[in-house]
Formats: C-alpha cells, sequence, structure tokens
C-alpha cells in the first residue's frame, strides 16, 4: 500500500512541477507512515503478528500484495488457534515392520575403461609432434629462414611439456577408473602409461640434444671498399657436426645499425651508390648436409668495411 500511495503522491507533485527530490521525500515518507501503521496494529494483536509485521515491513517494498499478504496468514492463524474447539489427537503411527536389509547392488563398472586409457594415450604421444609442427609453423611465419638447434631445442621442451600434462591427465582419470577394473587390466593400463612416458621423454631429450656447427673464426670480407668494387666473402672456420658445410650469406648495410641488403645473398657483392659513405659487412650461417638431429647455425657477422668511398 505504500507503494501505491508513494507513486502516486509522486506523480502528483511532478505532474504539478515540483521537484523530483520533493516526490522522492513524499514517497518515503507515506513509506515509513504506513509501515509505523502496520507495527501499531500488529503489536496490538500479539508477539506473533508483531514478529511476522517485522519481517513484512521489508519486503512490502514489493508492492501492496507482498504487503497484504502476510496480514492475512496472520490473521487465519490467530482465528484457528483461538477457536473452542479441541483439535482431534493425531493417531498413532503404524510400528513399521522390520525386514530383513536388501543385498548391496554390485559395483557399476564402466565401459571398456581400457579403451578410454588408449584413446587419451594416443592423444597424449600425438601430442608432441602436433604441437612440435605448430610451434615450427609460428617459426617460419614470423620470417626465420632457418631453424637452429637452440630453436628446436626450446620447440622440443615445449612440445614435451604439453605432452607430459596430456599423460598425467590420463594417469589421473586411470587411477579414478582402475579400482572398478580387475588386477590384469590394472597392470596393462600402468604399463601403457609407463611405455607412453617414455617415448614422450625419450622424444623430447632426442630433439633437446641437437647440435649446430659452431663458429671457430668469424668471416671476413676482401675486398676493396670503393665504388663499383666487387667484396668477397670468406665464412671462417666451423665444426662440422653433420658432415661438410654448406653457407649462406647476406650482406649488410651499415649507418650506424646494420640492414640487410635486399637480394644480397651472394658470396660476391658489388658496391653501389647507395652504399657511398656507409659501411659493408657480411653475415654468414652454417648448413649442415647429413645428420637428422643437427640443425643450422646461428647468424656470425663479420667485421665491418671502412666507409665505402668513390
Amino acid at each position: 500500500m505504500s507503494v501505491g500511495w508513494g507513486a502516486v503522491l509522486a506523480f502528483v507533485l511532478l505532474g504539478a512541477g515540483l521537484d523530483g527530490s520533493i516526490g522522492l521525500i513524499a514517497y518515503l515518507s507515506c513509506a515509513f507512515a504506513a509501515w509505523v501503521f502496520l507495527f501499531v496494529v500488529a503489536w496490538r494483536r500479539g508477539p506473533a503478528a508483531t514478529a511476522l509485521a517485522l519481517k513484512a515491513i521489508p519486503v512490502s517494498l514489493l508492492g501492496p500484495v507482498a504487503l497484504v499478504l502476510p496480514v492475512v496468514r496472520a490473521l487465519r492463524r490467530r482465528s484457528a488457534s483461538s477457536g473452542d474447539q479441541p483439535r482431534p489427537e493425531p493417531e498413532p503411527a503404524p510400528t513399521p515392520r522390520r525386514s530383513k536389509p536388501a543385498p548391496a547392488p554390485p559395483p557399476k563398472r564402466s565401459a571398456r575403461p581400457g579403451w578410454s586409457l588408449a584413446a587419451m594415450l594416443a592423444v597424449s604421444v600425438a601430442a608432441f609432434p602436433v604441437v612440435g609442427l605448430v610451434l615450427l609453423t609460428f617459426l617460419v611465419l614470423g620470417g626465420a629462414k632457418f631453424v637452429t638447434a637452440r630453436e628446436i631445442r626450446g620447440i622440443a621442451l615445449a612440445s614435451g611439456v604439453v605432452a607430459g600434462v596430456a599423460v598425467l591427465v590420463s594417469t589421473v582419470v586411470w587411477w579414478t577408473r582402475s579400482l572398478e577394473s580387475s588386477k590384469r587390466s590394472q597392470r596393462v593400463g600402468w604399463a601403457s602409461i609407463f611405455a607412453a612416458a617414455a617415448i614422450i621423454a625419450a622424444g623430447t631429450l632426442a630433439f633437446a640434444n641437437g647440435n649446430s656447427p659452431k663458429n671457430l673464426d668469424r668471416p671476413t670480407v676482401s675486398g676493396s671498399p670503393t665504388m663499383g668494387s666487387v667484396l668477397t666473402a670468406e665464412p671462417g672456420r666451423w665444426t662440422t657436426p653433420g658432415g661438410p658445410l654448406t653457407y649462406d650469406c647476406q650482406w649488410q648495410r651499415c649507418r650506424p645499425d646494420c640492414r640487410d641488403i635486399l637480394d644480397a645473398t651472394r658470396r660476391n657483392y658489388t658496391v653501389v651508390t647507395k652504399d657511398r659513405g656507409k659501411r659493408i659487412r657480411v653475415s654468414v650461417a652454417a648448413d649442415p648436409t647429413r645428420g637428422l638431429m643437427v640443425f643450422s647455425s646461428e647468424w656470425v657477422h663479420s667485421s665491418k668495411t671502412a666507409p665505402i668511398r668513390p
């Protein structure tokens, strides 16, 4: 009721052009007056009605219906408790007969937990090469021209961690399900888990121990630093973990930062007009011709030439 009165009065005041805060104050005043009236009436009816009114006052914000229903229920309970007719005594409940305890149902067995474990382990082992190929793809798309042993080591460790987590999840799932399996299934399941973990560990260690050629003497540049002359790159000395090596060259122009010269990837480079006043250097990477676990080396830079003069 207080909500209805306050809303009507607020709309009337707003329609008369008064400030909205006056309507809000009038609304709260009507609500407070209605709550005081309700509490006084309930207090005169007894403690039960008073407690019910205290519970109903906050709920009255929902509207007149939420305010009227608790009062109606309180009046019905009071009239029923003050009647002259005695309440009929409840009949005693019949004594339940003792029955034999039902046999415990047999434990439910999951449908072929061994097949579930085999599928999870297959996914775990397959996660190693899949994650490695994904990381290699991102490496190539990022602009990498060669794959070094250091990059393969990082890819192998990341792939091994992902595949190891998958095996760990499979182990936890199997441990909860193996309690419902036979002894033979338990032995086969745990043996499969250890086999999958061994395969992933062996692959991780094999790729993490990959080698790359190491530079022993830095590359050098021979030739005169003048316009129109030809500069020649000497690759220097390298270790040969995979047999004979091939070399990739990239000429760079420095002033003072060094940047790649477009299409200058051969052993010889002809000095052009853009090189005037700048320094030239060459970067060399060694590639093994044989070996499955031997990868390209890092780029090694030569010393800079003197400034190019006319």
